[in-house]
Parts: C-alpha cells; structure tokens; sequence
C-alpha cells in the first residue's frame, strides 16, 4: 500500500485528530521502511566486500604458499648438493640466509608483539656462532662454546619445540633454520676442515669434558643474567600494562595442563620466574652431556643430525596430513557460508523492494 496516495478531506477532515494520527503513522512507517532499506543495503554491501575478498584473497596467499613451497624444497636440495660437492664453503649460505630470515622475522614478530622471542637462547647462540665464522674463526675456545650450544640445547630445542619442515610457512622453515643449520655448518667444519677455522682437532685433548659440557655455562650464564635484567626488570611493566606482548616464559607456561606450566609452578607462583631460569639451565646442561661424544666419533655426529632432521619432517608430515589439510576444508566451508549470506540477503532485498512498490 502506498501511503503517498491517501486522499484527506481538505476543510473538514484537515484539522481532524484521526487523520493527524494517519499522517504520523503514515510517516512513521515510511520511515522504517526507508531504514530498513539502508540496513539491507549496507549488509548486502558488506557481503559483496567480504566475498570478493575471499575470492581474490586465497588466490594471493595460494600463490605466496605455492612460491614459499618450491623454494623450501629446492634449499633442502641445494643445502644437500652444497654439503656433498664443497662442505668446507656451506657457511656462506647460512652466512647469508641467516640475516636475511632474521630481519624477516622481526618484521613479522614486531607487529605481532612476539619479537621477544627474538632475546631467547636460539637467537644468542646464532650470534655467537656468527662472530667465529666471520670475525674469530681461528679461536679454539670460541669454537668449542658454539660446537657446545649448537650441538646440544640448539639441535635438541627442535625435539622440545616441535618445529616441522613446513615448507609454505616462512616462520616455521626459519625456526628449522635456526635450530638445524648451525649444525649443519658446524658438521662441516668438524669433519671437513680448511684452513680458515681452527676446530680444535689439531689439539684433540683440548676438547676434555668438562671443556665441552661444563665451561659453556659461562657464557651460557652471562645470556640469562642479561636475559633477566631486560624482560624480568627493565620491561616487566610493559607486560603488566600491555599483556599482549608474548615472551617464552608466557607462552610454555600458557597451558596449565602442560609439562612446563607443571614444573615452574613446584613452588607456587612467587618463584615461577626462578623456576623457569633453573628449569632452562638444567636442561641446557643435560643437553650439553654428550657433545664431547658428539665431537669425537663422525657418525655418532652424522646420526644424530640425521635423526633430528627426520624428526622435523616427521613433524612437517603430520602438520600437512592432520592440520593443513582440516584448515583448508574449513576454509572451503566458511566461503560456501558467505555466498549463502550474500544470496539471502540480497533476496530478502528482493523481497523488500517489491512489497514497497
């Protein structure tokens, strides 16, 4: 019914109570009508928006996924031919890859507010390795630490982390990266030496024991007393005022159900802090134990890193089989739900418009 068109008596009717009444019905429904055109509009605008995002959005990501793929596996098999034609020249490429990985990383982790993580022992023991190839490389001492910390908390942190050959994510190839690599370079040094590092195998009693397990906890130390002092003191009031902000300490401490959570809350939540610190520490030591074995026997070397590079693609296979491939039904799903919107609406549209004609 089109309200436009009520005929009201001119003289007698005009000043009449009811046909005032009418009037403001009138006007008050057409109105509502005109409101509720707006908001079907404005949710069939909404609609169109996110549908043509996610029709061109997934073709992007498709295609970054796709590009992130076939890089990741064609550096696996130049890392393999690199270590089998010229080992004594692999550190170039971690030389090379590992600023690049890191910047990308930071970029990413700043504005998620992860880039503390970038302050964990992963990251220092990369440095320190770093400063032997390119400005100490004929330090004996400083080998010995790095061979001690790559070989044992680094190259085990991927059995505690759980990181995966996933090789379409940017973020879980570079944590392989940095856990796997250094070993990698290392192994050529140790096995095929040149000229440019000194290994220590020219002193092999240097390499004692303790010189391999116990000595690294110095520099190990000196890491966590600097650690401390910038989360735990200096920025301690950042995390209470932003809680955003993600640290290690948080994120294995997340789950209460968790073996983490478990142990740095022995002796309640007042010593969390301590317990964390001392929890780290142990399992530094217990990973440093056996690298002196590690440094003497090739195969024992060979085995191991083999072992733990199978662990991460074992890791990479159940993220591809029992992850990936759920999140991208799900994906197919939630498009399926938006066309459905977008067509309800714009029949309820339909719907409307022909009612107020």
């Amino acid at each position: 019914m089109d309200y436009d068109q009520i005929d009201i008596a001119p003289i007698d009717l005009f000043s009449s109570p009811v046909v005032e009444r009418l009037r403001g019905q009138s006007a008050k429904f057409k109105g509502s009508i005109s409101k509720e055109r707006e908001r079907i509009k404005r949710i069939v605008e909404e609609k169109k928006m996110e549908v043509k995002a996610a029709a061109t959005k997934p073709i992007n990501v498709r295609l970054r996924d796709k590009m992130s793929f076939t890089l990741g596996i064609m550096d696996v098999a130049l890392t393999a031919f690199w270590l089998g034609i010229s080992p004594e020249t692999f550190y170039w490429g971690y030389s090379v890859k590992l600023p690049l990985l890191i910047l990308i990383r930071y970029y990413v982790y700043h504005k998620t507010k992860y880039h503390y993580f970038m302050l964990d022992f992963c990251y220092f023991a990369n440095l320190l390795f770093f400063v032997y190839l390119h400005i100490f490389p004929k330090s004996c001492a400083l080998f010995s630490t790095c061979f001690s910390f790559v070989n044992g908390p680094l190259l085990l942190a991927v059995l505690a982390w759980r990181n995966s050959m996933v090789f379409h994510s940017v973020d879980k190839v570079t944590s392989v990266f940095i856990h796997i690599t250094p070993t990698l370079v290392l192994w050529s040094i140790r096995w095929f030496p040149n000229d440019k590092f000194d290994n220590c195998s020219s002193d092999p009693n240097f390499v004692t024991f303790s010189q391999a397990s116990l000595v690294p906890l110095i520099p190990y130390a000196i890491w966590q007393l600097l650690y401390y002092l910038k989360v735990q003191v200096q920025d301690r009031y950042k995390f209470v005022r932003d809680p955003s902000y993600m640290t290690s300490f948080k994120w294995m401490t997340s789950e209460k159900h968790s073996f983490a959570y478990k142990i740095v809350n022995v002796f309640g939540k007042q010593h969390r802090v301590v317990m964390f610190g001392v929890f780290q520490l142990l399992y530094t030591m217990v990973s440093m134990l056996p690298v002196k074995l590690i440094y003497d026997s090739f195969w024992i070397h060979t085995i191991l890193l083999v072992s733990i590079c199978g662990f991460a693609c074992w890791n990479g296979a159940n993220f591809y089989i029992e992850v990936f491939s759920v999140k991208y039904q799900q994906n197919l799903k939630e498009c399926e739900k938006q066309w459905e919107d977008l067509s309800k609406a714009l029949q309820s549209k339909g719907q409307l418009s022909a009612q107020s004609n």
